[in-house]
């Protein structure tokens, strides 16, 4: 079933809602895979704009990427800018260390030409770090890799979809993905797909999701948010006869002790005694 007018509404309020906050990487302008990762490293909570602008400052305040590596986290951190700052650092400089003891230098190059990755084994191995961290990460590498957005559904991306209203759970993982294709354009695919791994990943959770703290709840139709419970002046001047301090209990009558006793006097041995008598 393709999706309908409502959906294909919901959706665009995703897009516009949610997109700061959780969204990925839009576009392939980055020639290098590694400047791509980078920057679907820091771009959640910057928005696109402001990631790419930091990326550019990182590339032309350091030497290379390895310098970029090598620097404190909190300068680097300041270079990013934003709110989370130092999260964001911590991220880049995590898959910055990664890349370089996994693959011996900071260079992607082989992502470019699949002859150079025989049976994609690096690319495996390079998607498997990145899913442990976000599977969003991984729609910015395929993506990149291929040149056209990546709908990747796996993880808790299924359930996401029906609590926003934007699947209806009937299909399996093929008709799902070509489900999300209907319901937005092209331009707007992987910055949908990115935020709804970020929503899976945070706060729209199995079993549970945390309503309360989710971007999505002013109008996800399965929100349900905890309303602060106000206790009035009447309630709380109400005491229960039962819940009130008993008086204390008299303490008991205090038990004076008599004095210990005088050392008896010592006993006359039965001998001396025996003489008296005799």
């Amino acid at each position: 079933m393709p999706p309908t007018p409502a959906m294909k509404e919901r959706a665009a309020t995703a897009l516009s809602t949610l997109e700061t906050s959780l969204g990925g990487v839009r576009d392939f302008e980055e020639t290098q895979p590694l400047v791509q990762l980078a920057l679907a490293m820091i771009v959640r909570g910057l928005g696109m704009k402001r990631a790419r602008a930091a990326v550019r400052r990182l590339e032309a305040d350091y030497v290379d990427w390895n310098d970029v590596r090598v620097t404190p986290v909190r300068e680097i951190a300041a270079k990013i800018g934003g709110e989370d700052a130092v999260a964001r650092a911590e991220r880049l400089v995590e898959f910055l260390g990664m890349v370089f003891l996994r693959f011996n230098r900071l260079a992607l190059e082989w992502l470019s030409d699949p002859a150079k990755d025989t049976g994609g084994k690096k690319a495996d191995r390079l998607a498997k770090w990145l899913g442990d961290r976000s599977l969003a990460h991984v729609v910015a590498l395929r993506s990149w890799m291929q040149k056209s957005a990546e709908v990747n559904v796996d993880g808790g991306v299924p359930k996401v979809l029906q609590r926003l209203g934007l699947w209806d759970g009937k299909g399996g993982a093929a008709a799902l993905r070509d489900h999300v294709r209907g319901l937005v354009a092209e331009a707007d695919l992987m910055a949908l797909v990115t935020i709804l791994h970020g929503l899976a990943e945070t706060t729209c959770v199995s079993p549970k999701p945390d309503c309360d703290r989710c971007p999505a709840k002013g109008w996800c139709p399965s929100a349900v948010v905890t309303k602060p419970v106000k206790e009035t002046a009447a309630k709380s001047a109400k005491v229960s006869k039962a819940t009130k301090t008993a008086k204390p209990a008299k303490a008991p009558a205090k038990t004076t002790a008599k004095p210990a006793a005088k050392t008896a006097k010592a006993t006359k041995p039965a001998k001396a005694k025996a003489a008296r008598k005799g």
